[in-house]
């Protein structure tokens, strides 16, 4: 029945499985898999959702390095579209409800990323927002945490109620992650628009002049050059060019270097 609001109203849906014979019945709504950490060692499980081929993410709870990379060796060898990050992410996870900030391990996201070249991403059993934002500071491809529509969830017993993220919680997450991705931009460093309009990429930079003034067939000596802003003329880094140089007219103290 969830399945089919989902599909109703446009959104993404799936489940984690929980026993084989669910899979026939619930793949024909579900975009991706989402497999559980108790059932990282669950071959019959990983092989049966891999030979499907849709997308993967794999939660780590409840294991070792060891066996994380042996369950993703395991899909991998039965599809090789696992290889892809775009087919497969893993989840750094500690399978108890809540944990302390101690028990969240987040490099363990890097290690997956260097050893896999897959997506990562984390699975919060914390209490608040803290560890996901650090997660998303951190490149996180995915997030995963729990949600309740129940303000009062610290009077409710149920496990999952400590850890679920309320309506405000979510909002307020949205912004950060909006907020975050806005302020790490793009991976290429370069002159910004904002920096070229400013003219600061000629204001802030240093330029060669003569320290003392030059007559015409005079030789240019490295004692004679200041590097003073802005960076007119001769630019800083070419400063070796003018060394042992000749002077084809007089040259008056600060005047602009051209080579």
């Amino acid at each position: 029945k969830l399945a089919k609001i989902c599909k109703k109203n446009k959104v993404f849906y799936s489940a984690s499985i929980w026993n084989l014979d669910s899979i026939d019945i619930i793949d024909q709504y579900i975009d991706f898999y989402k497999i559980g950490s108790g059932d990282l060692t669950a071959y019959p499980f990983l092989k049966k959702i891999a030979m499907i081929g849709k997308p993967i993410i794999l939660s780590t709870g409840l294991s070792n390095q060891d066996e994380v990379f042996k369950a993703i060796n395991f899909i991998q060898k039965t599809n090789a579209i696992y290889k892809d990050k775009d087919n497969m992410a893993i989840l750094q996870c500690t399978s108890m409800y809540p944990i302390m900030n101690s028990d969240v391990n987040l490099n363990v996201m890097k290690t997956y990323k260097d050893k896999t070249g897959l997506a990562v991403g984390y699975s919060d059993h914390t209490i608040g927002v803290e560890a996901i934002k650090t997660a998303i500071i951190m490149n996180a491809d995915i997030i995963e945490f729990h949600f309740t529509d129940n303000d009062s969830k610290i009077n409710k017993k149920f496990r999952d109620h400590q850890v679920s993220l309320t309506i405000d919680e979510i909002t307020e997450l949205r912004k950060f992650i909006y907020a975050t991705n806005l302020i790490k931009g793009g991976n290429e460093k370069k002159l910004l628009k904002i920096e070229i309009e400013s003219n600061h990429d000629i204001s802030f930079r240093r330029g060669v002049f003569l320290r003392n003034g030059k007559k015409k067939g005079e030789i240019i000596n490295e004692d004679d050059l200041v590097f003073l802003r802005p960076a007119i003329g001769t630019d800083a880094r070419d400063y070796e060019k003018l060394i042992g140089a000749t002077t084809i007219k007089d040259i008056s103290p600060l005047d602009k270097l051209i080579i």
